[in-house]
């Protein structure tokens, strides 16, 4: 991270360095829930809150294509809950983190939300979550997973 640093280079997401205004628009697009058309085989895609993913295997991809079908292996349409979780956990993927909503106050007074905050982890800035141990944005993401609707 010095090197990127000092070749002017900033952190915007936890694994990603550009230069100033030079940020990948698909995945701020991706972290922020935004629409997006997945091509190719295991491609996955998000428009009007339907996610949707493609065959993985060449010859099950191919034969759809080929029956002139779209080659989806599977689809899911999230409740109001489910994405709000979602936008917590891809919201944590970015420097700046993300706003707290019902998914992140329902971690930080989670046990595993409390364990993570304790040990500077994540951390509540303002109305935000966001992630101070940035090689631990996975065990963030997996403890936002380990909440649910009934744990509010």
């Amino acid at each position: 991270s010095d090197a990127a640093a000092a070749a002017g280079l900033v952190r915007y997401e936890v694994s990603n360095w550009a230069r100033r205004g030079h940020h990948c628009r698909y995945n701020l697009g991706t972290w922020g829930q935004g629409e997006y058309l997945g091509f190719g085989l295991g491609a996955h895609d998000h428009r009007d809150g339907v996610r949707a993913r493609n065959h993985r295997r060449l010859d099950r991809y191919e034969e759809t294509v080929e029956e002139g079908r779209r080659p989806r292996l599977g689809s899911e349409e999230l409740d109001a809950y489910g994405r709000d979780r979602e936008r917590l956990m891809l919201g944590l993927r970015r420097v700046a983190g993300v706003s707290l909503g019902r998914a992140g106050a329902a971690l930080i007074e989670s046990p595993q939300g409390r364990r993570l905050v304790d040990a500077g982890v994540i951390d509540v800035v303002g109305d935000r979550l966001v992630v101070t141990e940035v090689m631990l944005t996975d065990e963030a993401v997996r403890a936002v997973l380990s909440v649910s609707l009934g744990d509010c």
